[in-house]
């Protein structure tokens, strides 16, 4: 596959989850297809989320993720898979199925940070 093709189809995946991560939701619709379509897994009675069309998915995604869901794709690497040849142009999804994982805290209000990774480290 060509490198550059890669390196684009990569920036794309980190566009959706940047815009995941921030929420927004208007600039999200432009890294879809108009007819893409997508699978989130299940929901929780094991209902699958299929969606079908660009304005369904940014809806989903704005539906499902409102200001009370903290989402943290920033650091993560995206892994990519294409299925079939590369041309060039604007890359956007066609099809994609995300892999989700749910971590739930049951008891909130004992959550303590004891460390803070980004506060000044004394000089050695």
């Amino acid at each position: 596959m060509d490198l550059a093709a890669l390196e684009e189809i990569r920036r794309v995946k980190y566009r959706y989850l940047r815009c995941v991560d921030l929420k927004l939701w208007d600039e999200i619709a432009e890294v879809f297809t108009t007819g893409a379509t997508a699978d989130y897994g299940t929901r929780a009675l094991g209902e699958p989320v299929r969606l079908s069309g660009r304005e369904e998915i940014v809806k989903f995604l704005r539906d499902s993720l409102g200001p009370g869901i903290i989402t943290v794709h920033f650091a993560s690497q995206p892994e990519i898979d294409v299925d079939g040849a590369t041309a060039s142009g604007t890359w956007s999804f066609e099809d994609t199925v995300i892999a989700t994982e749910y971590r739930v805290l049951d008891d909130v209000p004992s959550l303590k940070y004891t460390a803070n990774r980004w506060a000044a480290q004394p000089s050695a």
